[in-house]
């Protein structure tokens, strides 16, 4: 089958790279089951509604906010024209279309053209907006709507983690059977040489114990409380070192401020091209994912699966999916989201236990080889589309 591939995320390289990311790796896989997928990505260039800058008086905000949301709902005319030449270019079976806040476009093409719609609703679109991003509308209820009813006009759903099926599910009175659950994933890495040269590279001898982070520094990260603990590892062991492989994040500044003092004991890269950081992850003897405490952890945490993917051992908070996928003890340490005493306790242990870091490294590996690259996520999605589209005399659902 071939689908059209629609995209409304702002600063794809950006604040969206992870998304970005995904989308690319699980629909190219797609490929590989017969499929073909033209991919459009229709928000530009333009800055995450997160980054955008202040208005300059508060005149300028009351308006901005007064007009957003219906400016919002009128852009989906502008849309809808506009992805109508793509449809009329493309000539595709289905559509994909990722969930957008007020977006609803593409739903009346799949109805003016008879296309089945398929929803990738990655996160939870409308909890970010009413928590993260509330002042930039007044109409929370228009924003609701929109969501209820792409959701419910599509064919079928799909969205990285049980948590954030339940949201939908409970927000929208969704039937469960019609979302399912396809987590994140990575590309297998064979090459288990390459973190020796990119230590030889940052000047880090082999027998470095270096404990790695992988992302960007944004407070959902954990990154925030990081002073002490490194404080605290770098004096447990004169071996231990901190690197930081990634950029950006409203803690980027302070963090390598905070810890300039660790000298060549702490590495910042900056940004790494998106192919190379496996190999950065190789160079690592431990990884964390110290995830803090959030409300509604309905996230699919990529680098858990570049952790994985590496064979190194993973310390990582117990927040959301990350339970349901790996094992304390067995392919991870696990400790309670928040509790920096415990993080601190369970890298210690592996610092000083290789057979502990062996084994759950290789359990965390093998599970990764089992169920867990983009293939395996190109195949469960595969399946899901041929159970939304052969579905035979389906009622349509009412709204």
């Amino acid at each position: 089958m071939k689908f059209s591939y629609l995209n409304y995320m702002a600063d794809l390289y950006g604040y969206s790279i992870g998304s970005t990311i995904k989308a690319l790796k699980l629909l190219h896989n797609l490929e590989l089951f017969g499929h073909a997928v033209a991919f459009h990505w229709l928000g530009g260039d333009r800055p995450h509604a997160s980054t955008a800058a202040p208005a300059n008086s508060s005149a300028r905000s009351f308006f901005r906010d007064l007009f957003f949301t219906p400016g919002q709902l009128l852009r989906n005319v502008r849309q809808f024209f506009r992805e109508q030449q793509l449809i009329k270019q493309d000539h595709p079976d289905a559509l994909i279309v990722r969930l957008d806040a007020f977006r609803l476009s593409a739903l009346w093409l799949a109805r003016l053209y008879r296309l089945p719609l398929i929803v990738e609703a990655d996160g939870a679109c409308s909890y970010e907006w009413l928590t993260f991003n509330n002042g930039r509308h007044l109409w929370d209820s228009a924003l609701l709507w929109c969501e209820r009813l792409m959701l419910k006009g599509a064919n079928g759903i799909f969205t990285q983690s049980k948590i954030a099926k339940d949201y939908y599910t409970k927000m929208h009175g969704l039937d469960p059977d019609s979302i399912t659950v396809i987590t994140n994933g990575a590309d297998p890495y064979p090459d288990i040489e390459a973190g020796t040269s990119v230590r030889a590279r940052l000047g880090i001898s082999q027998d470095a114990q270096v404990i790695g982070f992988i992302g960007s520094m944004q407070r959902w990260h954990g990154l925030q409380d990081m002073r002490s603990l490194v404080d605290d590892l770098l004096a447990s062991d004169k071996n231990v070192l901190f690197l930081f492989v990634g950029s950006g994040g409203a803690l980027e500044k302070e963090l390598r401020e905070s810890l300039q003092h660790g000298g060549r004991r702490i590495i910042f890269t900056g940004a790494v091209p998106n192919d190379q950081v496996a190999a950065y992850v190789r160079a690592f003897t431990i990884a964390v994912a110290p995830y803090p405490p959030i409300d509604l952890f309905y996230f699919s945490p990529m680098k858990i699966f570049e952790y994985m993917s590496a064979g190194v051992p993973i310390v990582a908070s117990r927040s959301g999916q990350i339970s349901d996928i790996l094992r304390d003890g067995e392919s991870a340490l696990l400790y309670e989201p928040g509790d920096y005493a415990q993080l601190k306790t369970a890298l210690i242990r592996l610092v000083r236990d290789v057979d502990l870091r062996t084994r759950i490294a290789d359990n965390a590996r093998a599970l990764f080889g089992r169920e867990h690259t983009w293939q395996h996520k190109a195949k469960e999605l595969d399946d899901f589309l041929s159970h939304c589209l052969h579905m035979k005399d389906e009622p349509e659902r009412k709204v």
